[in-house]
Order: C-alpha cells, then sequence, then structure tokens
C-alpha cells in the first residue's frame, strides 16, 4: 500500500541565511549524532584538539555515551536504504572493506603487546560503531542538515581564515600561543602559532618571506583545509549559495595547495564545463575531457624556459618540508621504502597505527594513504582493501559522469578524497573521510527506486528547494 506524500525536508531558498543555529525539526538522536560528529571533526580535518588537552577525549567519550544512550531511549529507526538493489559494485566494496577490517583487527590482536597497537585498534573500533549510527541511525533529514551546517562551518573558517593571512601580512596581528600538534615527526614541524581565529606554519613556503603566509584556518596544515574545503564548496556550487561559494573559492586560492587546487581547477574546467554541455552524451563528455588535457599538456611543453624554472622554483618551496632539507615528497618515499622492508620481514602486518606510531619510519612519514592498510594489515589486507575502494571509486566514478544531482557531488567528493589519499591519509582514515563514504551512501540510497516488497520512493533533491518525497506502505521514515 502506498502511503501519503510527504515532505522530508522543509524547503530552503539558498541565498537566504540558513537557520543552522535552530534545528526544530531533528530528533533527539540526530541532534547528539550531530554534535559528535561535529566534535569529531575538531580532531580532524581542524586541529583544535591539541588546544584542549584530556578535555577533549573525556567530552568525545561523553557524547559517544550520550549518542548510544539517545539512540536507544528515542527508539532511532534503523535505515537499511543504504545499500539497494542495483548498487552491485557499491555493495561489493563495502563487503570487501568489512572482511578488510576484520584483518586490520587480527593483527592489532597479534601485537596487542605493544600498547599503542591495542590502544589504536579500541579507537578503530569505536570510530567504526559511530560510522555505522551515521550510516543506519541519522535520518535523511539529519544527513541533509549535516551537509547544510558543513557548509556553513567551512564558509566561516574560509571567512576567519582570510582574515588573519590579511592581518598577519600586515603584522597587525600577534601569535596568542605556540602549538604542538605532535602529529608529524620531528620536533619543531609540530608546532604551529595559534592566533585565536586560525592557525598559521610560518616559514614554509615561497610567500613567507614576504609576510604572506598559506591560509590554513584550524587545521593542521593548509593542504588539508584545501582538501575539507572542497566538499564545501561543490555543495555551496550545487545549491546555488553564490556568496559562500566566493568566499571559500578565494581561501581555497590562498591556501597555495597544489594538490587542492588542481583538483579544484579540473572538476571546475573539465567536469562541471563538460558536463553542463553534453549532459546526455557519456562518451562526448569523456573525449571532451581528454581533448582538454592533451591541449593543456601541449601549451605547457611551449611555455618559456623561465616561466617553467620559476614554476619548478614555487613546487620545490612549496613541498619543502619545515626546516628540514629534504621536501615531503621525498619523505614519504623514503617511509615507503621501509616500510616495505619491514612488510618483506612481517607479511602479516604490525596492527593499527602502527605505521604512524608502532614500526619505526625514522625521521620520515608514510603520509601516503593507500599504502597505510600494507603496513598495517598486511599483503593480503592491503590487496583486499585496494579491492575494496577500487569498487567503490569505480561506482563513484559512473555517478560522477551519469547523474546530475546531488548524488553526482557525492561521488566527486569520494573520488577527490581517492586522489588526495595518494598525498596524504587514507580514503577511510578517519571520522572525517568515512563521514563522506556514508554520506556517499546514504545519498546514493536517497537517489535509487526500490520497487521490491510494495516499496517505491521518488525523491526530489533539486538546486532550490532540497526536498525529499516519499512513498513507504502508508507510513513515515
Amino acid at each position: 500500500m502506498v502511503g501519503k506524500l510527504k515532505k522530508f525536508v522543509a524547503p530552503l531558498p539558498p541565498p537566504s541565511l540558513i537557520p543552522v543555529g535552530a534545528p526544530g525539526n531533528l530528533c533527539w538522536p540526530d541532534r547528539f549524532i550531530i554534535i559528535t560528529l561535529f566534535c569529531y571533526f575538531l580532531a580532524y580535518p581542524f586541529a583544535l584538539r591539541n588546544l584542549m588537552g584530556v578535555i577533549y577525549p573525556l567530552a568525545l567519550t561523553g557524547l559517544l555515551i550520550v549518542v548510544a544512550l539517545a539512540c536507544t531511549l528515542g527508539k532511532a529507526p534503523v535505515l537499511m536504504q543504504g545499500v539497494q538493489r542495483g548498487d552491485r559494485m557499491l555493495k561489493v566494496g563495502l563487503l570487501l572493506y568489512g572482511l578488510y577490517f576484520a584483518i586490520l583487527m587480527l593483527a592489532s590482536i597479534l601485537h596487542s603487546a605493544e600498547s599503542i597497537v591495542a590502544i589504536s585498534a579500541v579507537y578503530e573500533m569505536r570510530e567504526l560503531m559511530f560510522a555505522l549510527i551515521i550510516l543506519f541511525l541519522l535520518s535523511d533529514r539529519g544527513v541533509l542538515f549535516s551537509l547544510r551546517l558543513y557548509v556553513e562551518v567551512l564558509t566561516w573558517c574560509s571567512v576567519l581564515g582570510l582574515l588573519l593571512v590579511f592581518l598577519n601580512y600586515v603584522g597587525v596581528i600577534y601569535p596568542i600561543t605556540e602549538v604542538n600538534l605532535d602529529n608529524l615527526p620531528g620536533g619543531g614541524e609540530n608546532r604551529r602559532l595559534f592566533f585565536g581565529i586560525g592557525f598559521i606554519w610560518p616559514n614554509t613556503w615561497l610567500g613567507s618571506p614576504l609576510g604572506l603566509e598559506r591560509l590554513q584556518s584550524f587545521a593542521d596544515e593548509a593542504g588539508t583545509f584545501g582538501f575539507a574545503v572542497l566538499p564545501a564548496i561543490l555543495l555551496a556550487t550545487y545549491w546555488r549559495m553564490k556568496g559562500r561559494v566566493l568566499i571559500m573559492t578565494v581561501a581555497l586560492i590562498f591556501t597555495f595547495s597544489v594538490g587542492a587546487i588542481l583538483a579544484w581547477l579540473f572538476i571546475t574546467l573539465f567536469g562541471f564545463s563538460a558536463a553542463a554541455k553534453y549532459e546526455r552524451g557519456k562518451v562526448k563528455r569523456i573525449v571532451t575531457v581528454l581533448l582538454l588535457v592533451s591541449v593543456f599538456l601541449l601549451i605547457a611543453n611551449y611555455l618559456p624556459f623561465d616561466l617553467l624554472e620559476q614554476f619548478n622554483r614555487y613546487l620545490s618551496a612549496k613541498y619543502t618540508s619545515g626546516d628540514s632539507e629534504g621536501t615531503s615528497v621525498g619523505s614519504r618515499l623514503a617511509a615507503l621504502e621501509i616500510a616495505l622492508d619491514a612488510i618483506k620481514e612481517n607479511p602479516f602486518g604490525f596492527g593499527a597505527n602502527s605505521s604512524g606510531l608502532s614500526l619505526n619510519l625514522g625521521n620520515a612519514s608514510l603520509a601516503i594513504g593507500w599504502f597505510v592498510p600494507l603496513v598495517e594489515a598486511g599483503v593480503l589486507g592491503w590487496l583486499i582493501y585496494v579491492l575494496a575502494f577500487g569498487a567503490i571509486l569505480v561506482h563513484a566514478l559512473h555517478n560522477a559522469i551519469s547523474s546530475k544531482n546531488i548524488g553526482r557531488i557525492c561521488a566527486i567528493v569520494i573520488l577527490v578524497n581517492g586522489y588526495a589519499a595518494f598525498q596524504r591519509a587514507g580514503i577511510d582514515a578517519n571520522i572525517w573521510q568515512l563521514f563522506w563514504l556514508i554520506i556517499y551512501i546514504r545519498v546514493n540510497g536517497m537517489l535509487i527506486d526500490n520497487v521490491g516488497n510494495s516499496v517505491h520512493k521518488e525523491v526530489v533533491l533539486d538546486r532550490q528547494n532540497l526536498s525529499v518525497k516519499q512513498f513507504v506502505n502508508g507510513g513515515n521514515l
């Protein structure tokens, strides 16, 4: 039996200020889940947990307990629409990831004599449990509200970041304190200057002698903020929030993050432009992208030599790691070489977080997310991990090319995170990464018509009102 039509999210005109401070339509479990989610974001992509000391883990643990109680006492309904019929590739990827996680936990148990590995394994399980809560217990309304709130938060972080860069450039602002982020090897590299409205990692690139520092907001470094603001730019573009798009785009440019800016340019020039012109011609779209890439490479080949030399000098300066003589790329490759030698001796892996803390990588840093599972879960676990996310990325690529709704935006975010994993944290390294994976699964579920068991779902997610219409056996979600 088909139920009556209900609007699941009230229309919100994008140009107006979104009332993120008054989530009156959210149930209590949704509210606590979202609060806990953004508390996790204080650790990554932001680095504010380092200012809170022991208060942060205690507060986070307390919130997780409250979430469990709220979901239990509030009788939050379990939502199973995340993986629907027809999503075979996505379903295979998720099943393979579950198998990889089991192998990782087994490797952690075998190396649990090392306290770092044992504690990290507990944290991994805790984060996975919270990710499952978001996947199955956060309502559709809560999912869409969290995306709106993310855009708002990143917009204000961009505003404060741009203000900090300007005030620092003119020399009218001074740091409040120096913070040790304690997540990079080498003592001096962990230090950031905290100004109250953001961090600055001084003297790390070509513009530093001129007083122009890279914008990193409250993140540990500029590249992290660059990749964090990209999804917000895409969502704001989709919802036609022109002012927010402009602010966050300028902030992205002032990060001077080559990886993030190149991803943004590729999406803007190739993805949106080609897709808008050839909405129905997938083959034409791909050919257009390839032609544009070829033209770009041809033009780059004929650039003046002095311009190329200046660009090369900029890249070298950008990738210099603090006061070290090496570059971040060289540090990653050195760490990978040490890790591969260790894997030859123990192909079964060293357990959770062994690549970051337990395994001795000297002064190097294995900041290549795709190879971290090789160290932690061994050769078999790594192969399953690559197959799992290979399937998920293929599914996302298909949706990025063929879709024309918010599902396409979420697919692009997954692809960007997969690309970013070649130079920083893995695609599942923390709650922030898992959040976008879950959002992709949930939104994909919203956009699929499931005709089995007398259930038909019609979803309308347009750029202007973001409404969800649903028919489900005479009941509500």
